[in-house]
């Protein structure tokens, strides 16, 4: 059975991994994002001369239209859990902020209470 110290101990040193992976996830997700806007940018440049040439036939722009609007609402999946992600993060990020203070506050108590256990033992 762990002690309390030991599991507190246990949940700072995984902490930073959490951060890492949430930064990894985002660097990905990230990286499908660009990909898609190029594919986007190159499928409206596709319905942009179709409808220039005005050879397309009405049911090709609609599949071609149908298409792009799957591709911006799979776009905004994306940056919706992108954003989740960032949220998630921060969240990591404020958590071990925190619990660094925690540590470094009992570490100072400590401290104290060492150096008057000290000065009364010197008197």
């Amino acid at each position: 059975m762990t002690t309390y110290i030991e599991a507190y101990l246990h949940s700072l040193r995984d902490l930073p991994n959490d951060i890492h992976r949430a930064y990894a996830l985002i660097g990905v997700t990230d990286e499908k994002v660009s990909q898609l806007k190029v594919e986007l940018q190159n499928k409206y440049e596709e319905v942009y001369k179709m409808a220039a040439e005005d050879k397309a036939s009405p049911s090709d722009f609609a599949k071609k239209l149908s298409s792009i609007r799957q591709d911006q609402k799979f776009l905004h999946s994306l940056n919706e859990d992108k954003i989740q992600l960032v949220e998630q993060a921060a969240y990591y990020v404020n958590s071990f902020m925190t619990r660094l203070d925690r540590v470094s506050f009992i570490e100072m108590i400590s401290i104290c209470a060492i150096c008057s256990l000290y000065s009364l033992h010197r008197i």
